[in-house]
C-alpha cells in the first residue's frame, strides 16, 4: 500500500504545475489521482463486482449544478461510500488549483452532505489536501473551514502517514468500526433536528387548524396534518433530486397555488399521495404554510435532501408517530400513545436489523425451491413507518439485479435495466413494478400507513437515472400503494363481530369497531392471499397493559371465538399473537417468517405455551440472540431474532452474541449451534454449546451423579415487602441498643431483635462476607418453626423496636401479605413467610443473582438477606448430612460449572447474567463414595483447600504491603487451580 501511495505522490509532484493549472479540471482528477487513490485503500471504485447500485461500495455522481442563495451547490456529492449497502462517509472532489483549505463554500457543502445523511464524517479533497471532517455536527454557512475538521493531510504526508489516513480510508477499518453493533450510534444529531423541525410544523399548523375551524374527528385531524407534512416534503425532496423545479414550493404565494401544485403532483405522480378528498376539509392561515416553505431552503435549512435515505426519514417518522393530537379542555394538546409511555409497543427498529432480518429470512427461503419473482410477496403486518418493507424492497431489487445482470443484453432489451455511464442499474419501470407486486403492510395506526407509502414511493424515486431522468418527468410517475398498503388491525378479522354478538358487551358496534378496526387479509389482499415473507417488529405489549389500554380487544383475543393458543394463559404478549397470524399468513412449505422479539420466551417458565405452539409446529429455523445487547435507542429491552418457517424443520440454528465474548459482536454471526426441534419443548430451552452438551452428556451417569437440588435446599431471601423499614444502617451500638436516623428522626431498637444482614453486597467467592446492615427479626422459634413475636411481647421486651415499627404502622399495614391472621396484632410481620427457619442455624452457601462470574460464598447464620425469585440473594443449605456445603461451594465455583450456569441462564447490561435457581438447582454433582478411599481423600481435600482459601483471603483483605499483597494473591490462584484440578479429577475431564 505505502509504495502504491507513493507512486501516485511521485506522479503528482513531477508535473505538479500542470495540475494546479486551472484547466485541469476536476474529471481528470478523479480520473487520474482520486479514483486510483481510493483503490489501494481497498475500494471497488469501478464496480468491479457489477454489483447493484445500492450495495455498490462506491457511487459516482454526475455533477449538477443549481444556485441557492448567493452559492451554487452541487446537487449531490461526488462520491458515496458504502459497506453492504449503507452510506458511512462522502467525498467531495476539487480540482488541484482550488484551495480548499479556505474554501468556505466547498467546506459548507460537504458538511451540509453528511450532516442531511447521517454520516460520522465526511472528506473534501483536491489530492493535494485531504480533509476529514465531522458531520455529526450541524453545519452553518458562516463557519470557518477550521470547524468540525478533524485531520488535514498535505500529499507531501500521504507516505509518512498513512497509517493515520487509513483508520479513515481503509476499507477493512471502516467496515470493522461501522459494523460493531457494540460502538453504533442509534440517532444523530441530524435525526434529533430534524424530528424537533417536523414537530415544530406540526404543532403550528395544529395551532392554526384549530383556531380556525372545528375539530369534528380527532382521527381526521391528526392524518390531514400528516398527509400535509407528506406531500410538502415529498415535493421538497423531488426538488433536489431533479424531478421538480427547484424553489417551486417556495415560489408558491397562496393556498389557491398550492393546492394546484397538489393537484398537478396528483396527476403526476399517480400515487395516492396527493388525494385530494382532503383538501378542503380544514382551512389554514398561508402565512404559517410560508414559514414551513421557507425553513425547506437554503439559508434557513441546513438539509440537503437529495442525500437523505428513506431509511433515516423513516426512522424519524417512527418517534413522530409515537405522538398525537388530542382535544383536552378545549385546548390541542400532543400526547404520547399509551403503546409509548407505558410498553414496548412503538420503538425504532434499527435499519441495521432490519436489513439482517430480511436478508436471513431471503436466505431461508432460497433454501426452500426456486423464488418466482413475479409471484413474489413479502408483508409487515405491524409496518410503522415502513423500516423493515424498505429493507425487503431494497434486498429484492438486488435479487432482480443480480439475475438480471447474468442475462445483460437481454434485461436490457427488455428494459429490466438501464446503462448509466459505464455501469448498469435497475429500470424504474422495474422497480415500480416490483414494488407494486411484492410489497405489502398492514398497520392499526392510520398514520403510520401513510408514512410507510411515502417512504415506500421516496425509496422508489432514489437513484434515477440520468437517462431516464428527462423521460419520466413526462409520465405518470408512481404506483399507487393504497391496495398494497393499508389500515386495519392485523390480529382481529372477520370472527370479531360474531363474537361481539353473543358477548354482553353494551357498547355501540361503530365505536368499537372504529377502536378495534378488524382486518380480513383475504377480504383485503384476495381470497388466496399468502405472503413468502413475513417480517418485522411486532409490538411487545404484556396483558397487564393489553387489558388496560384496549380491554375489549384483549377479551377477544382470551375468547375461545379468536384461535389465538397463545392467549390462553396470564402471560400473554401482543408479539406472541403476530407470531401465531403470521404463521397462518406463510405460504405452505416455503414461507419464512422473520421477528426481532424479546428473548425472554427462550428461559422464561411461564412462557410455555408460546413454546409449546413453535414446538408442535417443529417450525423454528433460526435463532440470533442479542442477550445482554441492546439494539433500541433509549429502551431496555433483551432481544432476539427469531426465524419460522412454514414447512417443519429437523434442526434449529441458534447464535448466541454478547459483548462479553472475546471476539466483536460482528464476527460472532459465524459461531451458530444446531440443535434437534425435537428438543426445542413447550419447557425452558437449554441451547448449550457443543462442549457443554458433551459435559452433559458426560454427567448423566445417575451412579456417579446427582442434581443440585437432590441434596441441597435451594431458598430465597427474607421477603419483607418494605425493606426500607426492616433493614437499617446503624450509626452506633452498646450493649443494648442499635441507634440509627430514619427521616431525619433519631431511634434505637433492641440488639436482641435484630440481626446482621447484607444489603447490596459484593460477594467475592472465597472472602468472608462482611455485613452490611441491620435487620429487624420479629420471629422466635417455637418447636422448630419460626413463629412471630406476639404483640404483647412485642411491647414488653422489645419496646423501642415495637415503637419504631409504630411510626410505619400504616404503611406496614398496606403491603399485601401471605396467610395475614389478624391486620391489627400482625401488621409488622413479614410480607412472604418463606425461608424463616434457614436463618437459625446451620452453614450456607450464599450467592448473588446477577453476577459477573460466579461467586458462591459460605457463611455461618445469623447472615440475613433479602430475596425472591429475581433475587438480589439465594441460599443453599445440604439436606444431606455426608455432603459439607463448602464441597458444593467448590463445585458451584469451578470454571465449567460457571460455563453451565451462564449459558443456561439470560443476560443483562453490562454482562450480568441471571444465577436464580431455575439455572442452578440442575447443576450435576459428583456424588462421592465414602467407602472408596481415593473418593473420600479427594473429598476431604476439596473441602480443606476451601477453608485454606477462606483463610488466605481474609488475610489478603488486611494486607498492608504490596508484597504481601502479591504473596498472598499468587498463592490463592495456585490453592484455586489445584483445587479446580481436583474436581475436574472426579468429574473425568482431565
Amino acid at each position: 500500500m505505502k509504495n502504491q501511495i507513493k507512486a501516485l505522490v511521485n506522479k503528482f509532484t513531477s508535473n505538479k504545475e500542470y495540475y494546479q493549472e486551472s484547466t485541469y479540471d476536476e474529471t481528470s482528477t478523479r480520473i487520474d489521482f482520486l479514483n486510483k487513490f481510493f483503490e489501494i485503500f481497498g475500494w471497488d471504485v469501478s464496480n468491479n463486482a457489477l454489483l447493484p447500485e445500492n450495495l455498490r461500495e462506491v457511487i459516482h455522481e454526475a455533477t449538477i449544478e443549481v444556485e441557492e442563495g448567493n452559492i451554487t451547490k452541487k446537487k449531490k456529492p461526488d462520491y458515496q461510500f458504502q459497506i453492504q449497502g449503507k452510506g458511512v462517509f462522502f467525498v467531495e472532489a476539487k480540482k488541484p488549483s482550488v484551495d480548499i483549505s479556505v474554501s468556505q463554500k466547498s467546506v459548507f457543502q460537504l458538511r451540509r452532505y453528511g450532516w442531511s445523511a447521517g454520516m460520522q464524517y465526511s472528506i473534501l479533497t483536491n489530492f493535494k489536501e485531504i480533509s476529514f471532517y465531522d458531520c455529526t455536527i450541524k453545519p452553518n454557512e458562516s463557519d470557518d473551514v477550521n470547524v468540525a475538521r478533524i485531520a488535514k493531510f498535505n500529499y507531501t504526508e500521504y507516505v509518512e502517514k498513512i497509517e493515520e489516513i487509513a483508520k479513515f480510508l481503509e476499507k477493512n477499518i471502516v467496515e470493522k468500526n461501522e459494523f460493531d453493533l457494540s460502538n453504533s450510534r442509534q440517532f444523530s444529531d441530524f435525526d434529533v433536528y430534524f424530528l424537533n423541525q417536523i414537530k415544530s410544523w406540526r404543532y403550528s399548523l395544529a395551532q392554526n387548524i384549530i383556531e380556525h375551524n372545528e375539530i369534528i374527528d380527532i382521527e381526521d385531524f391528526n392524518v390531514f396534518i400528516q398527509r400535509f407534512i407528506n406531500k410538502v416534503l415529498f415535493l421538497r425532496i423531488c426538488e433536489d433530486t431533479n424531478l421538480e423545479e427547484y424553489e417551486q414550493l417556495q415560489k408558491i404565494k397562496n393556498i389557491v397555488e398550492l393546492q394546484e401544485l397538489f393537484a398537478n403532483a396528483d396527476k403526476k405522480y399517480n400515487s395516492g399521495i396527493f388525494h385530494l378528498l382532503d383538501e378542503n376539509i380544514y382551512t389554514v392561515d398561508f402565512e404559517i404554510i410560508k414559514v414551513i416553505f421557507a425553513e425547506l431552503y437554503y439559508p434557513l435549512s441546513p438539509y440537503d435532501f437529495s442525500v437523505i435515505p428513506p431509511s433515516i426519514l423513516a426512522k424519524v417518522y417512527d418517534v413522530f408517530l409515537s405522538e398525537r393530537f388530542e382535544i383536552l379542555n378545549d385546548e390541542i394538546k400532543l400526547v404520547k400513545k399509551p403503546e409509548a409511555i407505558d410498553f414496548f409497543g412503538a420503538v425504532t427498529t434499527p435499519k441495521e436489523i432490519a436489513d439482517l432480518i430480511v436478508k436471513e429470512s431471503f436466505e431461508i427461503r432460497s433454501e426452500k425451491n426456486e423464488i418466482i419473482l413475479e409471484e413474489f410477496k413479502i408483508a409487515d403486518i405491524c409496518c410503522g413507518s415502513g423500516i423493515f418493507l424498505l429493507s425487503a424492497y431494497e434486498y429484492l431489487q438486488n435479487i432482480i439485479y443480480d439475475f438480471s445482470i447474468k442475462r445483460l443484453q437481454q434485461s436490457l432489451d427488455d428494459g429490466v435495466l438501464v446503462k448509466e455511464q459505464n455501469s448498469y442499474q435497475l429500470s424504474f419501470k422495474t422497480k415500480k413494478e416490483l414494488l407494486k407486486s411484492a410489497i405489502f403492510g398492514v398497520d392499526i395506526d392510520l398514520s403510520a400507513v401513510e408514512v410507510c407509502k411515502f417512504s415506500l414511493l421516496l425509496s422508489c424515486l432514489r437513484n434515477i437515472s440520468f437517462t431516464e431522468l428527462a423521460q419520466i418527468k413526462q409520465e405518470s410517475l408512481l404506483p399507487n400503494l393504497d391496495n398494497n398498503i393499508k389500515f386495519g388491525n392485523s390480529l382481529v378479522d372477520d370472527k370479531f363481530y360474531d363474537y361481539y354478538s353473543t358477548s354482553n358487551n353494551s357498547d355501540n358496534l361503530l365505536d368499537i369497531v372504529g377502536k378495534i378496526s378488524p382486518f380480513d387479509f383475504k377480504e383485503e389482499f384476495g381470497k388466496d392471499i399468502k405472503f413468502d415473507l413475513i417480517v418485522g417488529n411486532p409490538p411487545y405489549t404484556r396483558s397487564q397493559k393489553l387489558a388496560k389500554y384496549s380491554p375489549i380487544e384483549y377479551q377477544y383475543f382470551k375468547s375461545l371465538a379468536s384461535n389465538y393458543k397463545s392467549a390462553q394463559i396470564s402471560s400473554l404478549d401482543k408479539y406472541h399473537l403476530f407470531v401465531e397470524r403470521g404463521l397462518h399468513l406463510l405460504r405452505e412449505n416455503s414461507g419464512v417468517l422473520g421477528y426481532i422479539i424479546p428473548n425472554r420466551f427462550i428461559k422464561e417458565k411461564n412462557q410455555n405455551t408460546f413454546r409449546h405452539i413453535l414446538f408442535e409446529n417443529r417450525c423454528v429455523k433460526k435463532i440470533i440472540n442479542y442477550n445482554e445487547i441492546q439494539l433500541f435507542h433509549g429502551v431496555s429491552a433483551y432481544t432476539c431474532l427469531l426465524f419460522l418457517t412454514s414447512d417443519r424443520n429437523h434442526k434449529t440454528e441458534y447464535v448466541s452474541l454478547s459483548l462479553k465474548q472475546s471476539i466483536p459482536v460482528s464476527e460472532q454471526f459465524g459461531l451458530s449451534e444446531f440443535y434437534d426441534t425435537d428438543c426445542l419443548t413447550s419447557e425452558p430451552w437449554e441451547l448449550y454449546s457443543k462442549e457443554t452438551r458433551q459435559f452433559l452428556k458426560l454427567t448423566s451417569d445417575i451412579n456417579k451423579f446427582c442434581k443440585l437440588h437432590d441434596l441441597s435446599d435451594i431458598s430465597v431471601g427474607l421477603q419483607t415487602s418494605l425493606d426500607e423499614v426492616f433493614i437499617i444502617e446503624a450509626d452506633s451500638s452498646d450493649d443494648d441498643f442499635y441507634y440509627f436516623s430514619k427521616n431525619g428522626i433519631k431511634y434505637k431498637v433492641e440488639k436482641d431483635i435484630v440481626k446482621p444482614a447484607i444489603y447490596r453486597v459484593t460477594l467475592n467467592k472465597y472472602k468472608e462476607i462482611q455485613p452490611n446492615r441491620i435487620m429487624i427479626f420479629p420471629y422466635k422459634k417455637i418447636d422448630s418453626t419460626m413463629q412471630l413475636i406476639n404483640i404483647d411481647e412485642m411491647k414488653t421486651d422489645y419496646p423501642e423496636c415495637f415503637n419504631y415499627l409504630s411510626k410505619f404502622k400504616n404503611k406496614l399495614k398496606s403491603r399485601s401479605i401471605q396467610s395475614l391472621k389478624d391486620l391489627d396484632t400482625e401488621w409488622y410481620r413479614y410480607g412472604r413467610h418463606q425461608s424463616l427457619s434457614n436463618f437459625d442455624s446451620g452453614d450456607m452457601i450464599i450467592w448473588s443473582v446477577l453476577t459477573l462470574k460466579s461467586n458462591f460464598v459460605y457463611t455461618e447464620p445469623p447472615i440475613l438477606f433479602t430475596g425472591g425469585g429475581q433475587g438480589p440473594y439465594y441460599g443453599i443449605k445440604s439436606n444431606n448430612e455426608k455432603y459439607s456445603v463448602r464441597y458444593i461451594q467448590a463445585i458451584l465455583n469451578t470454571p465449567f460449572i460457571s460455563k453451565l450456569i451462564e449459558e443456561n441462564s439470560v443476560y443483562y447490561r453490562g454482562g450480568y447474567f441471571s444465577a436464580g435457581k431455575q439455572f442452578v438447582e440442575n447443576v450435576p454433582i459428583r456424588k462421592i463414595d465414602f467407602e472408596i478411599v481415593e473418593e473420600k481423600q479427594k473429598y476431604a481435600k476439596i473441602v480443606d483447600i476451601v477453608k485454606e482459601l477462606e483463610k488466605y483471603s481474609a488475610s489478603l483483605a488486611i494486607a498492608v504491603s504490596n508484597s504481601e499483597k502479591t504473596r498472598l494473591g499468587r498463592l490463592i490462584t495456585g490453592k484455586e487451580k489445584q483445587l479446580n484440578n481436583l474436581i475436574e479429577d472426579l468429574y473425568g475431564i482431565r
